[in-house]
């Protein structure tokens, strides 16, 4: 578990005055270990199968929905699935200054990592050449991971 992370949502909630809770604790102790992004249900399986921490899952769908409100995780929607959780790794924006989301999606195993680059960004630029402004935009980008491929023919 990476401590400073844990030290960044404590002194997160304490600046907001809001107090350290076990449940918020067991939130961020599974949101620092996974480092992927995790729906409120899979947060609180692994809270469960846990011996150390506790938590309901009200308790869990509260505590995200106040780690979104101080920029502590990210909410990302997929198409057809629940929304999914991770710790923010910024307060704001991407790779190109502004708020948006790159993801490849796997249809076989259904992992979803993060794209480093921001495909879009001179799209972006041109659009707010022409006067657009406070862009943001989310990207899925789906097919099989490396894993899956080598198990399924391609056709």
């Amino acid at each position: 578990m990476n401590m400073n992370q844990f030290v960044q949502v404590k002194e997160t909630l304490q600046s907001h005055s809001l107090r350290i809770t076990k449940p918020r604790l067991a939130v961020a102790s599974i949101l620092i270990k996974n480092k992927a992004l995790l729906t409120s249900e899979e947060i609180h399986t692994q809270i469960q199968g846990s011996k150390k921490l506790n938590c309901d899952q009200a308790s869990v769908y509260r505590t995200l929905t106040t780690f979104e409100e101080l920029g502590l995780v990210k909410r990302s929607i997929f198409q057809g699935e629940p929304a999914r959780f991770m710790l923010s790794t910024s307060k704001k924006g991407g790779a190109c200054g502004h708020e948006h989301e790159h993801f490849f999606k796997c249809n076989q195993c259904h992992t979803i990592e993060p794209l480093k680059e921001c495909l879009i960004s001179k799209q972006e630029r041109q659009l707010e050449s022409n006067g657009y402004r406070n862009l943001s935009h989310h990207l899925e980008i789906t097919g099989l991971c490396p894993n899956c491929a080598k198990t399924k023919p391609s056709n």
